[in-house]
């Protein structure tokens, strides 16, 4: 459960069960995982996990906004990937802007997060993507999108700096 928190997308199987056990054995979860799962689930949901050490079933899970799918067993790696090619064919600086506008949206106070988010569609207009993707719209076509990704305007594609 720790581990799938700092994903971006979480797919379940149905019979799937996620806790974090811990206190039953007089500790409490490491590795960020009690940062990470508060922050998905909110301190409400999270302190009944922390503090109970009880299991949550699937449903449970995508209820709770943990999780974002739910697949039978056998479809759970299939789909994750479809939903992974999806991403990888989507143009890569319009991901990284929305993974930053997403994080500055729940880390940062709203005035901050709006003003930094400004600055990061500041960055996108000025990309060939964005254009490529008007284009497309306007015309009735699938979008070709071939901006490289450019780590210097996107901290990270993961955290705002």
């Amino acid at each position: 459960m720790e581990l799938a928190a700092g994903a971006d997308i979480i797919v379940v199987a149905e019979n799937s069960k996620f806790g974090v056990p811990e206190i039953n054995l007089g500790a409490i979860p490491g590795s960020g995982g009690s940062v990470r799962i508060t922050r998905r689930i909110g301190l409400g949901r999270a302190s009944e996990l922390f503090l109970l050490g009880d299991m949550i079933d699937a449903e449970q899970a995508l209820a709770w906004g943990y999780a974002n799918h739910i697949k039978p067993k056998g479809e759970v790696l299939a789909h994750a990937q479809k939903l992974a090619a999806r991403l990888a064919s989507a143009p890569k600086q319009a991901i990284c802007a929305a993974k930053q506008a997403l994080r500055y949206g729940m880390y940062l106070p709203e005035e901050q997060a709006i003003a930094k988010l400004l600055n990061v569609l500041d960055v996108l207009q000025r990309t060939q993507d964005l254009r490529e993707g008007a284009d497309a719209f306007m015309n009735k076509r699938k979008a070709n999108f071939q901006d490289p990704l450019d780590t210097s305007k996107f901290v990270g594609c993961m955290f705002p700096e």
